[in-house]
């Protein structure tokens, strides 16, 4: 995920620009560490922990990882 997602953002970059892609990231960011958050939190539905994390892995490799590596 990581991987594909960084190569995905490299282009993106091209065409949306830094700033664009870094406000989209923490948009997607900001919810995802919540909800590990409150899974860790409350004990309860560690199903979704997983989720949570390829959302997270997802939106940093394309926002934060690929801005600040390019």
């Amino acid at each position: 995920m990581n991987f594909f997602f960084t190569i995905v953002a490299m282009f993106l970059i091209d065409h949306l620009g830094r700033r664009t892609i870094l406000l989209i990231g923490a948009v997607g960011l900001a919810p995802s560490l919540a909800g590990m958050a409150a899974i860790f939190h409350y004990h309860r539905h560690q199903e979704l922990l997983i989720w949570c994390l390829v959302v997270y892995i997802t939106f940093f490799a394309t926002s934060q990882g690929a801005v600040v590596y390019i």
